[in-house]
């Protein structure tokens, strides 16, 4: 499935993205050591974490911040994408985080809520790397309101524009 990539909207996940980008520190990319939840306390309940695996490509959720959970049908921590039917390839969550971790760069798409028509969520999955060269980790966020937001603000960056 192509990825409609989105120009982001939503303040919680500008604020998301303005975080990783400072996080980098002239890194090309953050580690989580980087991520210091007492940064983003207001951004917690729509932050998510979630691990990369290799050989197979999957994803497993580590984190799911309280709002994620309350709007999902379960708690999906600790489940990987490939086990969750909604999720697995060819899905739109699939296709935003191989983005992100491909291209190494954040990614920013909407996302339709599945069992309400007409709605949907913004998402952002930005690359975290321990080594600073292997994406091992994703770090985002989701903006459920996003169909209430006002159109899309421009947002600069220093270094790696973001496809958001």
């Amino acid at each position: 499935m192509a990825l409609a990539l989105a120009e982001p909207r939503g303040e919680s996940v500008l604020a998301g993205l303005r975080y990783w980008e400072q996080q980098r520190r002239g890194k090309p990319l953050p580690s989580r050591l980087d991520i210091d939840p007492h940064d983003i306390a207001p951004l917690l309940p729509q932050v998510y974490l979630v691990n990369v695996a290799y050989d197979p490509l999957d994803f497993q959720y580590r984190l799911l911040g309280t709002e994620i959970v309350d709007h999902s049908v379960a708690d999906y921590t600790g489940r990987r994408l490939r086990d969750l039917p909604e999720q697995r390839p060819p899905s739109q969550i699939w296709a935003l985080y191989k983005e992100a971790v491909e291209g190494r760069r954040p990614v920013c798409t909407r996302v339709p809520y599945l069992h309400i028509p007409g709605r949907s969520v913004e998402m952002l999955a930005t690359p975290l790397s321990s080594d600073g060269q292997r994406v091992d980790m994703l770090f985002g966020v989701i903006e459920f309101e996003v169909d209430r937001l006002e159109p899309a603000r421009a947002i600069a960056f220093r270094q790696h524009p973001p496809a958001c």
